[in-house]
């Protein structure tokens, strides 16, 4: 079978699913999207789009890769913020300033440029009533030279309710040669009546090589560190970029000033490595930081095995040699799993930070020096 998804990474299982419904031209009505943000729901979705009204006989005999996020073919509907006293009777962009609308367009060309890209549209929180109000004209109009187009609900979760209940009046009886997609990582917020007139897709993380891929492919980032992104990604883009745009790679240098004042039991000094993680409350940034900590071990453990190239830390691979010498009995092995239960705790709990990384700092503190085991503040 041809490859009509060639350049997107993974999602092998819905990419088959979706060159079977091109082949046999049976093409649902309505489809939904799930799984994690930044795995790729929406580039599959406008790559989907662009195919449906290409010739089978064309498609047989290879095609140009066409990712167009332009009308008619396509209608994104996404969060849009809201303008300056907008009522219900309002068109979505009618109350919005001109630099508003400016920067909402140089989001969308940034999408059709790189479909991998997130759209980021400040006050963007809802996808408004009045966006799938728009649909009517949109839905009544005609064109001969296109047989299917597409209504693409990004995030199709922020919808609220009046937003939610008139899209379902389009989903009830939708119009012969309109194909919905709905995109969303939390299909639980969606009313149950939208689900059930939807061909569910279930969308996984991608593998670290994919996301690596992806980073230096779509992003231009250094195979290095894409290679690093992609492996405490969590299988997500998103989240890689997120790790990006906070300069934790930059951090190297705290964290190894973190490691040495923690295991010589200088707890001030350690925690003020530290506090400003601490400071945005924000578990996210959290778990990157403390997930670079989990890699500085990781190098110490394949140190310690006798590799000598390629490290995350190669920086600071000096500091190896010191901590194998003076402290001989430090189990890397150890820490990665302790402070892994820890990470795994705050990710599926709503715990304090501050908590948190006393808990950690306690924790690689004790590898070292039992004594400060008893006053640990272990997470219940």
């Amino acid at each position: 079978m041809l490859d009509y998804f060639d350049g997107i990474h993974g999602q092998d299982s819905v990419k088959e699913i979706l060159s079977g419904f091109l082949v046999n031209k049976k093409i649902p009505q309505a489809l939904l999207f799930t799984g994690p943000s930044g795995v790729g729901k929406d580039y599959i979705a406008i790559r989907f789009a662009n195919l449906l009204n290409i010739p089978q006989e064309q498609l047989e005999l290879g095609f140009p890769r066409n990712d167009s996020l332009q009308e008619p073919l396509i209608k994104l509907i996404c969060p849009l913020p809201v303008g300056k006293n907008e009522s219900s009777d309002d068109g979505p962009y009618d109350r919005l300033t001109q630099t508003e609308i400016e920067l909402i367009q140089e989001q969308f060309s940034k999408k059709t440029a790189n479909p991998y890209h997130a759209i980021k549209i400040p006050r963007a929180n809802d996808i408004k009533i009045s966006s799938v109000r728009s649909l009517t004209k949109y839905l009544s109009l005609s064109y001969d030279n296109l047989e299917y187009r597409v209504i693409l609900v990004s995030q199709a979760h922020l919808m609220n309710e009046p937003a939610q209940n008139a899209l379902l009046k389009n989903l009830e009886e939708p119009p012969k040669g309109f194909v919905f997609i709905l995109t969303t990582s939390e299909p639980s917020q969606l009313r149950e009546t939208i689900r059930s007139r939807c061909w569910p897709l279930e969308f996984r993380p991608l593998s670290a090589e994919n996301v690596g891929a992806i980073l230096t492919g779509y992003f231009a980032i250094d195979e290095l560190e894409a290679d690093v992104l992609g492996k405490i990604s969590g299988g997500s883009v998103a989240r890689a970029l997120y790790l990006k745009e906070k300069n934790l790679f930059e951090r190297q240098a705290s964290i190894v000033s973190f490691l040495r004042n923690a295991l010589a039991g200088k707890l001030k000094s350690a925690f003020a490595e530290i506090k400003d993680i601490i400071a945005e409350n924000d578990s996210e940034l959290f778990r990157l930081y403390f997930s670079l900590v989990l890699y500085w071990f990781e190098d110490f453990k394949r140190y310690l095995a006798g590799i000598r190239e390629n490290f995350f830390f190669s920086s600071h691979i000096e500091t190896f040699e010191k901590f194998a010498g003076r402290y001989k009995d430090l189990d890397p092995t150890k820490a990665i799993d302790s402070i892994e239960k820890i990470l795994y705790y705050v990710e599926n709990n709503n715990v304090n930070m501050n908590i948190a990384g006393y808990n950690i700092m306690f924790l690689i503190t004790s590898l070292i020096q039992d004594e400060i085991a008893d006053d640990k503040l272990f997470l219940k």
